[in-house]
C-alpha cells in the first residue's frame, strides 16, 4: 500500500549512509519531479513513523537512473561536530538521525580492547536502528560519540579513569557492556644526568641518539635532567590504529623555560614517505597538560644525518610525529580488527601530497580520488580555469589534489597580501626555523561520516576536512555535464576550500578553545570567513578567479533585513536558496559592505573584533566604526539596509499578488489619489525614544518593485514633526520607506502621509514601523493608485452571436479608506442591457464583479462584411469620481444561412422539398422565395423548411433571408430547382458521404506561472473518440491537485446516407471542482456537436446543425457542459441525432466535435465527400 504523508511535516531524506533535510513537503515533491528522488531513497516523517522507499510513496515519483549524480542540499556548511572533546564536558549529544526501532541494539566488536587513557576506540554495533537515541558510558561518565558508518561509533575515553566498562545504553535503558583495560604509562629512561650552571651553550645526548641542547644562562643551580620514553602515556590519540610514540624531557624543578632548548630526536629515514619532502613527515607537538591538547612544536629536520630538532621553552611530553595518523600505514590493522572496523581502518590510512609552494600539505588516497575524478576527466572539466598554465601536472599524483593544492596556495598568498601573518612560516625572533604545513585531510572519517559530506575546518587538530562528495556535487558533476557556467562552478568550488582556509588564519586569534567552548564570535567567523574566500581569495589572470562573486547577493533572501545581523541557523525567507541557509553565511554581506564602502581593511576588522571574545562582535565592531566614520553604527547600518537592497535586487513588494509573503517589506498599503499625479506629504511623529531614527524614501515607476542600483533615495526623513516633507507622485508609483536600527533594543518610527484635498491636507496613510535590534530594518511599501481595474478576458475572437460570454471585473490595490465602489460598465452594442451599474465591496483592497452578455451575430450579407467589433468599458467610481477604468473587445461572427440540398431535381408537378439552417444556432426569422410565389413564405425558429411545386421546365431560384429578431437583414442564400422530365445522375438520392479525412487539433493554454502545463490527448477507435485533458491546479498556499477530464462520443461512420440521422452520444467524465482556483479555475469541460457543407467549387458554407452547451446542467442547446461548480468526479451524457442532408457530387460535409476543459481543447473534424452511390 502506498505510503501517504502529512504535508505539513519536516521530511528528512537518506541515501547511501548520509542524512538530508530538513526539507517542506513542496521541496521534496519537486526534487521527485526534477528527477532527484530515486526508489532505494528512503524518507523519514512524523507521519511516515519510519524510514520509508520513496518508491512506496505513491505521490512521489522516483527515476531509475545513477543514483548519486546530484541531491539538493544547503550551498553551505553547518558548524562542526567534532570527532575529539574533552570527556569531562559529558556532552551526550550525538548526530540525530531518526530510524525504525526495531530488536535491542548490541555491541558485536570493538577495537582497540586495551591501551592508554584517552584512547579512541571504534565500536561496531550490531542492529544499531536508531543512532538518536543511543549512549555510551565509560563507567558512569557520558561520553561523546560520533557515527562512522551504518553500524560503527567513534569514542574518546577521559584522560583520569581506570579500567572500566564501555556501556550502550538505548535511551535510559542499558543494553550492553564490554570491558575496556587501561595500560599504565612504563617510561623508560634513556637519559639521566646531572647538568650544572653554564655560561656556554650545554649539549647532552643519551646511547639512544636523542639530544638536548640547553642554552647559556639557563640553569641556575645544579638539576637533573632525564629523557625517557613513554608507552602508553595518557594523552588523547586520534587514531585507534596507531600508537603515540612519546619522549618525555624533564629538568628537575622546572617547566616553563625562560628561553628555548632544542631536542634532538633520531629517526628511520626508511619510514618516511619519499615522495614528498622530508620535513613533511614531521608534525611535531607537545602535551600541554594545563589544557590537555596537543601544541604543535618549532622544529627543523637534519636530513644527512636523520635527526629531527624540536625547539620549545615548555617541558612536556613530546611526540615527533613521524606516525601520527595518516602520515603512516595502517595497513596491518585491517587484518588484526577485520570486519567493519577494518573498513574504518582503511580510511585512516592516506597517501602525501605537499603544494608545490610547500605550504600545503594533503592527505588523500591517490587510487580513490582517480576513480572519483579520473585524470583526463578532470583536467578537461577544469581547463578553462588555467591552473597550470606553464608548468603542467605531475603524473605522479592525481590531477585533482594538485588543483586543490594550487587553490590554496593561491588564497593563501592572497589571506597574506592583506596583512595576516603566515601561518606556515615559523620562527623565533624574526627568524624562519620551520614550514608548519597547513594540514589538509581528503575524505577522512571526519567528514565521511560525522559531518554527513559536509567541508569543515576541525579546530582542535587545526585541519581541513576536504570530502570529495562536495567537491562532485558542487563542480564535477555539474561541469561535465554542461549545468550552469564554468565560472559558477568553480567560483562555487574555490570558496568552498578558501573558507576552511581562512579558518586556519583565524585561529590564532580564538585559539583551539573555540572548539568546545563555543563563543559569540560564531557568525563573525563564518561571515568573514565566508567573505574572504569569495571576495578576498581571488587570483589575477585567471578566468573567473578576480572577480566579485555574486553568490553573496544572490543567496540573499527577502526577508535577511528581518532579523540581526548576529543571528545564527536557518531562519525562514532570510536565504533565497532551496532548503535555506544558516544565518552566519548570508553576514558576509555586511562584511563586503564594510570593506568596499566604508573603507576598511579585513585585518583591521579582525584585530578590532577579536580583542573583545567575550562580547558579541557588534560591541567592538560598533565602537570602530564610530572611531572611524565619526557617524553612529546606526547610521552605517541605515546605509548597508539601503545599499544591500539596491545591490541585491530583493522583491520589495507584491501589491499584484498580495497573498505573496516572500516580499522585503513589512507593510504594504495603496493611497488612491483622484489625479494621475499628486503631491503628499509626509512626517514623522517623535516616539519617546533618546534618538529619531532616520528614514530613506525611494520612489518606483511604472509599478516597479525592485531598487537598483541607479535608485537614490528620494527624501531623508531626519526631523520629526512639525517639520514635513513634500514629494510628488503618479498613479503606479511606489513609495518604500526605510529604517534601520543598529542598537542594543529595539525601536520604533512612526510616520503619517498626507495629500491636499479641498484646499487641505488630510491623513491618508499611517504607520508605526518596529524595529528590531542589533542591525535590523523594516520596509513599509506604499502604492499610488487610482484604482487598479482588469477585465478577465480582455479579448475574445470568434464569439458566437446568442451565445452567453462572461467577464470577470477586478478592482485591485484600493485604498484601506475604501469600503464600497460602483463599476460602470457599457458592452458597446446599443442594446437596451447594454449599460448598467454594480455596486461591491472592497475587502483587503479589492473588490470584483461579474458581467455576462448576449451578443447579436453579425451581418454577413455579403462576403466583404467584417465581423462586428464591440468594446465593453467598465469604470471605477467611488464618491462619484472615476478611479480608474478598462476595456475588453469581443469580435462577433457574422451569421450565415445555408439551404440544403443545393440543387434539386423533379418532373413538373412534383413537389421539392428544401431546409435551411441558420448559424450560430437561434431563434431567427426567414423568409423563402420561389418563382411564381404569390407573398413570401415567413417561419421563425432555429431551422426552417419550404415545400413548393414548379410546372416551367429549367432552373429556377430558390432564395431566403435571414433576419434577427429586431427584423435587421443577416445572411442570404440560394440553390436551384431544376424542373426536368428525365431526372439525371445527379439526383441526391443516387449519392452517398463518404468519409475521406479525419482532422484532429490539441491546443493547450499556457501554463499559469507556477503550475505545471496541461495536457491534451485524443484517441480514435473505429467506433469511437475519446479525448483525456490532465491539468495541474493550485490552489491554498503548499496545495495543489491534478484533475482528469474525458470526453467521448461517438463516430459518425464511414458512409452516411442523405435523409437518415446519425445518433451521436457524447460523455463528460471525471470532471468538477478540485476545491481549488486559480487564475482559470477549476475544470469545466464542454463538449459540443456541429457539422456544415461546402459546396463544390467552393461558395457558402452550409451550416446545417450546432449544437452548443452552457452552464452545469443546462443542455438546452443540445451539447453538453459540466460546470466546474459541480461535484468532482462529476459524469454526464447526452444522446444527440443529426439529420443527414443531401448533396450534388464533389460536395463536401464536415461534422466537428470539440471539447474545451478550459484549460486544454481539442478538435477531431470528419471530412465527408458526397460521391455516387453503388
Amino acid at each position: 500500500m502506498a505510503a501517504s504523508p502529512d504535508v505539513e511535516d519536516p521530511f528528512f531524506l537518506w541515501r547511501e549512509g548520509q542524512q538530508y533535510g530538513p526539507y517542506t513537503w513542496d521541496e521534496v515533491w519537486h526534487m521527485g519531479g526534477d528527477g532527484q528522488i530515486y526508489p532505494d531513497d528512503l524518507i523519514w516523517s512524523e507521519s511516515l513513523g519510519a524510514w520509508t522507499p520513496a518508491s512506496t510513496i505513491g505521490s512521489l515519483r522516483c527515476v531509475t537512473d545513477d543514483p548519486l549524480e546530484t541531491l539538493p542540499r544547503p550551498k553551505r556548511r553547518f558548524a562542526p561536530f567534532f570527532l575529539t572533546l574533552l570527556s569531562v564536558l559529558a556532552i551526550g549529544t550525538v548526530v540525530a538521525w531518526f530510524f525504525t526501532r526495531t530488536r535491542s541494539p548490541e555491541i558485536d566488536d570493538y577495537f582497540p580492547k586495551e591501551g592508554p587513557a584517552g584512547s579512541y576506540v571504534v565500536v561496531d554495533v550490531k542492529r544499531m536502528a536508531d543512532p538518536g537515541r543511543l549512549g555510551i558510558r565509560y563507567g558512569d561518565v557520558p561520553l561523546s560519540f560520533s557515527v562512522l558508518g551504518t553500524h560503527c561509533l567513534g569514542v574518546q575515553l577521559p584522560l583520569d579513569r581506570p579500567s572500566a566498562s564501555l556501556r550502550l545504553f538505548d535511551g535510559n535503558r542499558e543494553v550492553d557492556s564490554v570491558p575496556f583495560t587501561v595500560k599504565s604509562p612504563v617510561a623508560t629512561v634513556l637519559l639521566q644526568t646531572e647538568i650544572a650552571p653554564s655560561n656556554v651553550r650545554q649539549i647532552v645526548k643519551s646511547d639512544a641518539g636523542i639530544s638536548v641542547a640547553l642554552p647559556a644562562g639557563l640553569v641556575r643551580r645544579t638539576r637533573t635532567l632525564t629523557v625517557s620514553r613513554v608507552k602508553d602515556a595518557a594523552v588523547y590519540q586520534e587514531s585507534p590504529f596507531e600508537t603515540v610514540d612519546v619522549i618525555d624531557v624533564s629538568i628537575e624543578g622546572m617547566e616553563q623555560l625562560d628561553e628555548p632548548i632544542e631536542i634532538g630526536i633520531p629517526f628511520d629515514p626508511t619510514k618516511l614517505d619519499p615522495r614528498i619532502p622530508v620535513d613533511a613527515n614531521f608534525a611535531p607537538v607537545r602535551w600541554d597538560e594545563q589544557s590537555h591538547r596537543w601544541v604543535d612544536l618549532f622544529y627543523r629536520v637534519d636530513a644527512p644525518n636523520h635527526t629531527v630538532y624540536l625547539i620549545t621553552d615548555h617541558l612536556s611530553a613530546f611526540w615527533t610525529g613521524f606516525s601520527l595518523t595518516g602520515l603512516g600505514t595502517t595497513a596491518a590493522i585491517v587484518t588484526v580488527a577485520g570486519g567493519a572496523i577494518a573498513e574504518v581502518a582503511e580510511r585512516w590510512a592516506n597517501d602525501k601530497y605537499v603544494s608545490r609552494n610547500h605550504k600545503i600539505r594533503i592527505l588523500y588516497s591517490d587510487k580513490a580520488l582517480r576513480k572519483t575524478f579520473p585524470d583526463d576527466q578532470w583536467k578537461k572539466a577544469i581547463a578553462p580555469a588555467s591552473l597550470y598554465v606553464i608548468d603542467g601536472y605531475d603524473p605522479k599524483c592525481a590531477a585533482a589534489v594538485q588543483d586543490i593544492a594550487y587553490i590554496f596556495e593561491k588564497s593563501l598568498e592572497r589571506y597574506v597580501e592583506a596583512g595576516f601573518p603566515d601561518p606556515t612560516q615559523k620562527g623565533i625572533g624574526g627568524v624562519h626555523i620551520y614550514t608548519r604545513y597547513v594540514k589538509v585531510k581528503v575524505d577522512s572519517l571526519y567528514n565521511y561520516y560525522a559531518q554527513q559530506g559536509e567541508m569543515a575546518h576541525e579546530t582542535f587538530w587545526d585541519t581541513i576536512h576536504l570530502p570529495t562528495e562536495i567537491l562532485k556535487l558542487e563542480f564535477f558533476d555539474p561541469v561535465t555535464s554542461g549545468r550552469g557556467t564554468f565560472e559558477e562552478h568553480f567560483l562555487t568550488f574555490k570558496a568552498l576550500l578558501a573558507h576552511e582556509l581562512f579558518h586556519v588564519i583565524q585561529r590564532p586569534y580564538y585559539g583551539v578553545m573555540i572548539a568546545w567552548t563555543g563563543t559569540p564570535h560564531k557568525w563573525w567567523r563564518e561571515a568573514t570567513a565566508e567573505w574572504a574566500a569569495h571576495d578576498l581569495a581571488k587570483i589575477p589572470d585567471r578566468s573567473g578567479w578576480e572577480k566579485e562573486s555574486p553568490s553573496l547577493t544572490q543567496r540573499i533572501g527577502s526577508k535577511f533585513l528581518h532579523v540581526p545581523i548576529n543571528a545564527t541557523g536557518k531562519i525562514a525567507q532570510t536565504s533565497s536558496l532551496v532548503g535555506g541557509l544558516d544565518h552566519e553565511y548570508l553576514a558576509p554581506i555586511f562584511v563586503r559592505y564594510l570593506v568596499e564602502t566604508q573603507g576598511f581593511r579585513i585585518k583591521e576588522l579582525l584585530d578590532a573584533v577579536a580583542a573583545d571574545q567575550v562580547s558579541d562582535p557588534l560591541v567592538p565592531l560598533r565602537k570602530r566604526l564610530e572611531r572611524r566614520t565619526d557617524r553612529s553604527f546606526d547610521d552605517c547600518y541605515a546605509d548597508f539596509s539601503v545599499w544591500l537592497l539596491r545591490h541585491a535586487g530583493l522583491q520589495l513588494s507584491s501589491f499584484g499578488n498580495p497573498q505573496n509573503a516572500n516580499v522585503a517589506a513589512d507593510w504594504s498599503d495603496v493611497v488612491t489619489i483622484d489625479e494621475k499625479e499628486t503631491v503628499l506629504r509626509v512626517y514623522q511623529t517623535k516616539t519617546g525614544q533618546e534618538r529619531l531614527k532616520k528614514v530613506s524614501i525611494f520612489r518606483t515607476e511604472d509599478g516597479r518593485e525592485r531598487l537598483t542600483e541607479r535608485d537614490t533615495p528620494l527624501l531623508l526623513i531626519e526631523e520629526c514633526h512639525p517639520e514635513t516633507y513634500e514629494l510628488s507622485g503618479s498613479n503606479g508609483d511606489i513609495l518604500y520607506f526605510v529604517t534601520a536600527n543598529g542598537s542594543v533594543s529595539d525601536a520604533k518610527t512612526d510616520l503619517t502621509i498626507q495629500r491636499m484635498k479641498d484646499e487641505a491636507w488630510e491623513n491618508v496613510a499611517h504607520r508605526t514601523m518596529t524595529v528590531g535590534k542589533n542591525g535590523t530594518a523594516a520596509i513599509w511599501a506604499v502604492k499610488l493608485s487610482t484604482g487598479g481595474l482588469k477585465i478577465e478576458p480582455n479579448r475574445i475572437e470568434n464569439a458566437k452571436g446568442y451565445e452567453k460570454y462572461e467577464f470577470d471585473v477586478t478592482a485591485t490595490s484600493l485604498s484601506p479608506a475604501i469600503s464600497e465602489v460602483t463599476f460602470e460598465f457599457d458592452f458597446g452594442d446599443y442594446e437596451k442591457s447594454s449599460k448598467g451599474k454594480q455596486k461591491a465591496k472592497v475587502v483587503d483592497g479589492k473588490a470584483e464583479i461579474t458581467l455576462d452578455h448576449v451578443y447579436e451575430p453579425a451581418p454577413g450579407v455579403r462576403k466583404e462584411d467584417e465581423p462586428l467589433k464591440h468594446v465593453l468599458k467598465v469604470g471605477l467610481l467611488h464618491d462619484g469620481k472615476v478611479l480608474s477604468s478598462a476595456t475588453a473587445e469581443v469580435t462577433v461572427e457574422k451569421a450565415e444561412v445555408v439551404i440544403t440540398p443545393r440543387r434539386l431535381i423533379a418532373p413538373p408537378g412534383e413537389t421539392f422539398e428544401f431546409h435551411a439552417a441558420a448559424r450560430p444556432a437561434g431563434t431567427y426569422r426567414f423568409q423563402w422565395l420561389w418563382p411564381g410565389q404569390a407573398k413570401p413564405l415567413q417561419t421563425e425558429d432555429a431551422t426552417s423548411a419550404a415545400s413548393f411545386t414548379l410546372a416551367d421546365h429549367g432552373d429556377h431560384p430558390v432564395s431566403i433571408q435571414l433576419f434577427n429578431r429586431k427584423g435587421v437583414l443577416l445572411a442570404k442564400d440560394q440553390v436551384t430547382a431544376a424542373v426536368e422530365t428525365e431526372v439525371d445522375a445527379a439526383t441526391p438520392s443516387r449519392g452517398v458521404w463518404m468519409l475521406r479525412e479525419t482532422i484532429q487539433d490539441k491546443r493547450v493554454s499556457p501554463p499559469i506561472p507556477g503550475e505545471s502545463p496541461s495536457t491534451a490527448d485524443i484517441v480514435l477507435a473505429p467506433t469511437s473518440a475519446e479525448l483525456t485533458i490532465m491539468a495541474q491546479i493550485s490552489g491554498p498556499p503548499a496545495r495543489t491537485t491534478r484533475e482528469r477530464s474525458v470526453a467521448t462520443w461517438d463516430h459518425p461512420g464511414q458512409t452516411l446516407s442523405p435523409g437518415t440521422e446519425v445518433a451521436v452520444t457524447l460523455e463528460l467524465a471525471d470532471a468538477g471542482s478540485t476545491g481549488f482556483t486559480n487564475e482559470r479555475g477549476a475544470l469545466g469541460p464542454h463538449c459540443e456537436l456541429s457539422a456544415w457543407v461546402v459546396p463544390q467549387g467552393g461558395g457558402m458554407e452550409s451550416g446545417i446543425f450546432t449544437h452548443p452547451a452552457s452552464g452545469g446542467a443546462d443542455r438546452s442547446g443540445g451539447g453538453l457542459s459540466i460546470a466546474s461548480a459541480s461535484p468532482k468526479n462529476s459524469h454526464d451524457s447526452r444522446l444527440i441525432k443529426l439529420p443527414i442532408p443531401g448533396g450534388i457530387l464533389g460536395d463536401t460535409l464536415m461534422i466537428r466535435v470539440s471539447t474545451d476543459s478550459g484549460h486544454a481543447s481539442a478538435d477531431v473534424t470528419f471530412r465527408y465527400v458526397f460521391e455516387t452511390g453503388e
